[in-house]
């Protein structure tokens, strides 16, 4: 575009030029020669100065000329701005680590994405993804159960934490899993992830989840603090708070390695219409990440630093 516009000024550039000049006479309507100007010999110096001083065409295109270096910088100014992206996240605990090391290590600046994540309650985690006012939510288990119920056009794009690393926490005087009966189960939010991963814990323990009594709570260190208080019995729940609390004397009765299925925990969700608007980016989003995984997998003095 730049060039075409080039071409087009110097033409009108020229214009006026040509009006105080004419043909040669070595020239002749036959001669296949190249078409030679001469100014005319009364052209003053001071004329073809008002030529370009005065005329308003002329002065039009300097003028043009001159900002078209500083448009052009703005323009690539703008075009190295960094995309605006917004993420959710529910819960304080290790499934939200892999985007607040990206963002602390500068993963996502390299990309040309300008992060920035928000908690949000894991309901109204999808609800805002819907609404616009996100970009993508990292909440699974709750957003995965409306998808699954046809209450939200909402798609997975990519899983950070692919299986549940919660652990069955129970107060001390709690000695096995039978002395669930009837106890207080706190939850981040009902049906949540860990909700889900403390109830198939219970069933690979033999006891059946519908015994005790859940109460919904909130994220990782709301319900660390509860089951400190006695407000609760027991809790599922993640690193690190798990090992705080072990070396605080609770016991664990049971950990991921029960899981017979693995319980993604964290991951992407965007709206279609996201996805479509912006497909170039989307398009590239998955291996982009794999790389960053794969780099700090296969470099074990990178994981140090982290």
């Amino acid at each position: 575009m730049l060039h075409f516009a080039f071409v087009c000024s110097a033409a009108f550039l020229i214009y006026p030029v040509l009006a105080f000049c004419q043909p040669s006479a070595h020239n002749s309507p036959n001669d296949d020669s190249l078409f030679v100007l001469t100014f005319p010999a009364d052209l003053s110096t001071e004329s073809l100065a008002l030529l370009f001083v005065v005329n308003p065409m002329t002065r039009m295109l300097f003028l043009f000329f001159a900002l078209v270096p500083l448009l052009s910088d703005a323009a690539h100014a703008i075009a190295a701005q960094p995309s605006k992206v917004r993420i959710s996240y529910s819960s304080r605990s290790n499934s939200v680590t892999p985007f607040w090391v990206a963002l602390q290590k500068g993963f996502f600046k390299e990309e040309g994405l300008d992060v920035e994540l928000i908690q949000v309650n894991p309901r109204l985690g999808a609800i805002a993804v819907l609404n616009g006012d996100l970009d993508f939510a990292t909440t699974f288990g709750t957003t995965l159960r409306s998808i699954l119920q046809g209450e939200f056009p909402v798609k997975f794009v990519f899983v950070s934490v692919k299986k549940s690393e919660h652990s069955l926490i129970v107060r001390p005087e709690i000695k096995d899993i039978k002395g669930l009966l009837s106890k207080r189960f706190g939850v981040a939010t009902l049906l949540g992830s860990d909700q889900r991963a403390g109830e198939e814990m219970m069933r690979a323990k033999g006891f059946n989840p519908s015994l005790v009594k859940v109460i919904q709570l909130g994220d990782s260190p709301v319900r660390m603090q509860a089951i400190r208080a006695g407000i609760v019995d027991v809790i599922a729940i993640g690193p690190p708070q798990d090992l705080m609390l072990k070396r605080e004397g609770y016991a664990i009765l049971a950990g991921p390695q029960e899981f017979e299925i693995a319980l993604p925990t964290s991951g992407l969700a965007a709206t279609s219409r996201m996805l479509q608007e912006n497909h170039s980016w989307s398009k590239g989003h998955d291996a982009r990440c794999s790389r960053r995984t794969n780099s700090s997998l296969k470099t074990s003095q990178r994981q140090c630093k982290l």
